[in-house]
């Protein structure tokens, strides 16, 4: 009896080789799962299934397309042209301005008035600042949704402390600025800009 426990408690062997075999190896299979379907991202979403919210624009970025437009007017950052959507227009009553025809009207304003000691920082807050998404507005509220506004854009408003032409008098901004922003990638441009003084 002690010898049959003895054998049984021999190590086993195992084979090995002494040549790799010839021919591709085949390792074994991986088990991968499928992608998860997700929905398309969207700015807002009925509470319903499952559902995939665009993570919205902060303020800073926001309050950052309002400082490099006021910059363009003083020749610094990017210029006009590089701000705006190709379907950028202007957001005043009636007629839309085309952005040809704004691109114009900045330059002359540039050429006309001296914005070279323009320090946007103290004429506009981020404090001050108002944001409204689609839904936030429409036709008959103050600012109005503009016609071009698609769900995902952002229309901001902001008051400006603007200085005056130190030749001529004549304020360098309105009272108000009104920016319709839009994401293209990662970049946030100006799909439609609106200056006002109350009335």
């Amino acid at each position: 009896m002690a010898l049959a426990t003895v054998g049984a408690c021999e190590p086993r062997t195992f084979g090995t080789l002494t040549q790799r075999p010839a021919g591709p190896r085949q390792p074994d299979g991986v088990l991968v799962d499928p992608p998860s379907a997700v929905p398309q991202a969207e700015a807002h979403a009925r509470a319903s299934g499952v559902v995939s919210l665009a993570q919205p624009v902060s303020d800073a970025a926001l309050f950052g397309v309002v400082l490099a437009y006021l910059d363009a007017f003083g020749g610094r950052g990017e210029p006009f042209a590089g701000l705006l959507t190709d379907d950028a227009a202007g957001l005043d009553p009636g007629p839309h301005t085309p952005r040809p025809q704004l691109l114009q009207e900045w330059e002359v304003r540039r050429r006309q008035l001296d914005y070279a000691q323009l320090r946007v920082r103290e004429i506009a807050s981020a404090s001050r600042m108002d944001r409204f998404s689609f839904d936030d507005v429409d036709a008959l509220s103050v600012p109005p949704r503009p016609a071009g506004m698609r769900p995902a854009d952002v229309l901001v408003r902001v008051p400006l402390a603007a200085p005056v032409d130190s030749r001529s008098g004549e304020k360098l901004f309105r009272a108000t600025l009104v920016l319709l922003v839009r994401a293209r990638g990662a970049q946030l441009l100006i799909a439609g800009v609106a200056e006002y003084d109350p009335r």
